[in-house]
């Protein structure tokens, strides 16, 4: 469940962003090296998810403080490079820049126009989403295609540059929820078309990462118990069991899978033995980080 995450997502006037892994920030394949200010301009400005940017918050973001007259003038300047450097590398007669100046309140504000950037993330949700929706709709084959496309966009955790940074943590959360979705969603297609064994080793590494991740486990389970590694899916169990204890999350949603493992009563059949129904687990305490059984 690996990618390289070059993908020619869009034509060559577009500014083509990662952010899943190290910023990268690309024009027709080529490479536009951003400094570590500008870099942080612009991942402030996606951050906003479209809305305009004030120039106080973009000043208080980029130097943690409260800006005064000196950071006002240094500000511009970072934005007017930011401009030039994203412009640069545009072929001849598309020379529209990135970075769009407005009004907010009366100030200036600024914001990415979405027509001239493609952001790999973006990309990422929608095939979670399209894929998400076909796993609903029992579409097994486009569920796996649409989840291995997502797939191949994660090169890394996201936004490494500013995981320090305030502004980055609700969407570093989010992009890290898509990413287990897009997981247990791949992982389950697969099971659905009988491909279990494909899935197992990349579940292992998975449900190690996230171990208060019910869902990933179960499908370990499950993976393990269709390929007839009954040891191997009553092991598995244990450890989840186990995992749930040390997140201090209660394990009994695990109680009546397993039950069907030992007595042999879960299909053998994957996409039957997803069927079968399990007890939920108590919703997550709080502050655990861990992740309750769905229902």
């Amino acid at each position: 469940m690996t990618g390289t995450g070059d993908h020619p997502t869009s034509a060559p006037a577009t500014i083509d962003i990662h952010i899943l892994g190290p910023l990268l920030v690309r024009r027709g394949g080529q490479r536009i090296a951003l400094t570590r200010t500008q870099a942080l301009v612009l991942l402030i400005l996606l951050s906003a998810v479209g809305q305009p940017v004030s120039k106080y918050s973009l000043q208080r973001r980029v130097y943690d403080r409260e800006p005064d007259r000196g950071t006002d003038q240094t500000m511009r300047r970072h934005v007017k490079d930011l401009r030039d450097t994203l412009a640069a590398g545009a072929p001849r007669g598309h020379g529209a820049r990135a970075i769009m100046t407005t009004m907010l309140g009366g100030h200036a504000a600024y914001c990415v126009d979405p027509t001239l950037v493609s952001v790999d993330a973006h990309h990422f949700e929608q095939h979670v989403a399209d894929g998400a929706a076909a796993l609903h709709a029992r579409r097994w084959a486009e569920a796996a295609f649409e989840f291995q496309i997502a797939d191949s966009l994660w090169r890394s955790d996201p936004l490494p540059d500013v995981a320090d940074r305030p502004f980055a943590a609700t969407w570093i959360t989010g992009l890290r929820n898509w990413r287990r979705i897009s997981i247990s969603g791949y992982a389950e297609s697969f099971i659905r078309l009988g491909r279990h064994r494909e899935i197992i080793p990349a579940l292992h590494t998975h449900a190690a990462r996230f171990p208060g991740d019910s869902r990933l486990w179960r499908l370990l389970v499950i993976a393990e118990y269709a390929d007839g590694r009954d040891g191997d899916a009553t092991q598995t169990l244990r450890d989840a069991i186990a995992a749930f204890h040390d997140e201090g999350l209660d394990p009994s949603c695990f109680w009546q899978l397993q039950h069907a493992v030992l007595t042999l009563a879960l299909p053998r059949n994957g996409s039957l033995a997803l069927d079968f129904e399990d007890t939920p687990c108590r919703p997550t305490p709080p502050n655990t980080g861990g992740t309750a059984c769905p229902p």
